[in-house]
């Protein structure tokens, strides 16, 4: 869902647990294109047999050109 008023982006999905969301979350954060992003929440629902992991990212607006997610431009 994109709200352009708030400049950002929500994610929402489930996964099998809670560290392929937590991948997905590193892999966004490490990435050049997209600005701030932060796990909302993450939820572990189901029994022990179907067991799913429910999340919601928020990925803020685009960083300016020219800088990395790696380190800050001073």
């Amino acid at each position: 869902v994109f709200d352009g008023g708030r400049g950002e982006l929500v994610v929402r999905g489930s996964a099998p647990g809670t560290r392929q969301v937590l991948d997905y979350l590193r892999q966004l954060k490490t990435s050049d294109h997209w600005g701030r992003v932060e796990l909302r929440y993450s939820a572990r629902r189901g029994t022990a047999a179907s067991a799913r992991t429910d999340f919601e990212i928020v990925i803020f607006r685009e960083r300016p050109h020219g800088t990395s997610a790696a380190a800050p431009r001073t």
